[in-house]
């Protein structure tokens, strides 16, 4: 799947390539936010490994979903529970998470997550601007932009047959690479 071929796109390239180069433009740091639901005092816990792939979700919603609904979701609070125990209260209890982005790289690579366990394909369509704001992932000032470069498709009702295509943005407008054609 997707998600495959880009760990073998980035094993390849970081094999040909200097140690530093294609790593250090795509890895990122991510973190898990937990809030205390005895007294509110929310922790952050950055994992130590750096990824290169960040998994966005669809949220339900039945109306026009952007690529900023599933960053959104990526950090809502209640996606997932875990037993935790609070260093202020000392209580122990399910704890709602989400998940945070702590460092961007320089190329952010995105996947939208459109499979379920059951391979169902979720295929409510999901807008991009063709520039988005760093600053929307770390709420942070002064962030760098990203550019829209390119998409990859999968054109199929499930995960176990279809095909993917890519649509690639040139200097001459956007091209689409589609090796059945």
């Amino acid at each position: 799947d997707a998600q495959e071929f880009m760990s073998h796109a980035f094993a390849t390239w970081g094999a040909h390539e200097s140690d530093a180069s294609f790593s250090s433009l795509t890895s990122f740091m991510t973190g898990k936010k937990t809030a205390c639901i005895e007294c509110g005092l929310e922790t952050t816990t950055v994992d130590s490994s750096e990824s290169q792939l960040l998994q966005l979700g669809i949220p339900p919603s039945e109306t026009n979903v952007t690529l900023r609904d599933c960053f959104s979701m990526y950090h809502t609070h209640g996606q997932i529970f875990e037993q935790r125990h609070c260093i202020h209260c000392a209580c122990t209890s399910d704890t709602p998470c989400c998940s945070t982005i702590e460092t961007l790289p320089s190329v952010l690579v995105v996947q939208i997550k459109r499979f379920s366990d059951a391979a169902t394909k979720w295929t409510k369509l999901v807008n991009c601007d063709l520039i988005i704001s760093g600053n929307e992932f770390l709420h942070e000032n002064n962030m760098e932009n990203y550019n829209l470069v390119a998409v990859v498709e999968h054109l199929g009702d499930n995960s176990n047959k279809g095909h993917y295509i890519s649509k690639i943005k040139s200097p001459d407008g956007w091209g689409k690479y589609n090796d059945r054609n």
